[in-house]
Formats: structure tokens, C-alpha cells, sequence
């Protein structure tokens, strides 16, 4: 009895050592892009940590320094927008006002101050140059002229 070798055995083989061969490269590259993929978001989670502790530390140093207007540091004042500025002390200043004015607003803008007076003739508003030390000047609210009121009529409302 004679036994012919198939042709296709061999062929066989070589097709699944390829195959073998090929899988292993696809392998190998899925390995090494999950490697890579896993030390990207490592890095990107470490940036991002040592990105918002340095904004921790910058807003901590900022709050816990602020020179106001007269140039003296205030301990444990808070800055609640932007940084800290720091300003020339130019001693003090006054502002035009009447016998029994009271200041009921103090708002800031950078290194503007508007300060709200309530005077007897209405409010007005004294806008201040913090680095020069100097008033810009002043807005006055007047109330307006009522013409129609001596003939009977009524005035007309705000448009």
C-alpha cells in the first residue's frame, strides 16, 4: 500500500504559520497602543493636578496680601475678583459732599473706586483714581423740572 502525501497539507501549514505570524503582529500593536493610551491619560491626570495646585497656591498668596487704597497691608482680606494690585500710598482723600451725606455704596474695578453718597439734594456717585490718588469726578442725579403740576395736570410717566 503506497501513501501519496497531500500537497495540501503543506499548504496547510504554511497558511496557519502565517496566520499564527499575523495574529501575533496585531497582537503585539493592540498591546502597544493600549500602553500608550494608558501613559497618555497618566500624563494628561498629572498636567491637570499640577496645573490646578499651582492655581491653588497663586490664589491663596493673592488673598492673603491685598494693599488697599492708603497702601497698608489688610491680614486675612479676600480679593474677590483678580489679582492683588498694588497701589502708591498717596495719604488720604476727599471727597465733595453736604453737611450730613452718607456713603451707602463702595464698589471697585480694577483700580477704580466708585463710592455711592446719599445727600440731601439725591445720590450721587464720586468716581476715584486709586494710583493717582485723585477724584475723576462726580455723577449727580437731579430730579427733573415738573412743569405741568402748576396748571392741574399730571406729569407724564418715564419712558
Amino acid at each position: 500500500m503506497t501513501t501519496y502525501r497531500d500537497n495540501d497539507d503543506t499548504e496547510q501549514d504554511a497558511f496557519d504559520q502565517q496566520h499564527a505570524r499575523r495574529l501575533r503582529t496585531v497582537k503585539g500593536i493592540a498591546l502597544g497602543m493600549a500602553v500608550l493610551l494608558v501613559v497618555g491619560i497618566g500624563a494628561l491626570g498629572y498636567g491637570m493636578y499640577s496645573k490646578a495646585d499651582k492655581l491653588g497656591k497663586s490664589a491663596d498668596a493673592a488673598s492673603s496680601a491685598v494693599v488697599p487704597a492708603a497702601g497698608v497691608p489688610v491680614a486675612g482680606a479676600t480679593v474677590p475678583h483678580g489679582p492683588a494690585v498694588t497701589l502708591p500710598v498717596f495719604g488720604s482723600i476727599t471727597l465733595d459732599a453736604a453737611d450730613g451725606a452718607e456713603i451707602v455704596d463702595v464698589q471697585t474695578s480694577g483700580t477704580i473706586l466708585t463710592v455711592t453718597v446719599l445727600e440731601g439734594t439725591g445720590p450721587s456717585l464720586h468716581i476715584v483714581d486709586l494710583t493717582a490718588g485723585r477724584v475723576l469726578g462726580r455723577v449727580s442725579l437731579k430730579a427733573p423740572a415738573q412743569q405741568g403740576h402748576s396748571q392741574g395736570q399730571t406729569p407724564h410717566p418715564a419712558r
